[in-house]
């Protein structure tokens, strides 16, 4: 303590460091855009086509998306992504119930833009007069 912090009662806090970005972290970041690439291209396979202005509008979002919440992870948290971005098999404590939700979730991740491209190919979900596909239409 110096003489000024005696008479604020203050004293000096230490000065920590936030981890930088490790190679298991990089790993996350490919991961998260990989993903939008990933939803995007099964959307339009299910699509049968490149002309789906929907699907590009909803492709173009998803990918800011993931490159807005990386950014934000690699300023503010960048540690989350170095653990995010080990291997499962490198994970202690995870619960049983944990690999049930997660491996559900990945079928769910995959299937979901097919199915949605699948739907625009054979017009499964009726649109209204406005374009956009609501409940009250039936």
């Amino acid at each position: 303590m110096n003489g000024d912090d005696v008479m604020t009662g203050a004293a000096k806090s230490p000065v920590t460091h936030k981890p930088r970005l490790d190679k298991y972290g990089i790993n996350a970041v490919a991961r998260h855009l990989s993903m939008a690439v990933i939803v995007a291209a099964l959307l339009f396979v299910g699509a049968g086509t490149f002309g789906w202005h929907w699907g590009w509008v909803f492709s173009i979002v998803n990918c800011l998306g993931w490159v807005g919440l990386s950014a934000a992870l690699v300023q503010w948290n960048p540690g989350l992504l170095n653990q995010r971005g080990k291997r499962t098999s490198h994970m202690e404590g995870t619960k049983q119930w944990d690999w049930v939700l997660l491996s559900l979730y990945s079928v769910l991740i995959v299937a979901q833009p097919f199915v949605a491209g699948l739907d625009y190919r054979y017009g499964w979900s009726p649109l209204s007069p406005t374009g956009f596909a609501s409940p009250a239409t039936g």
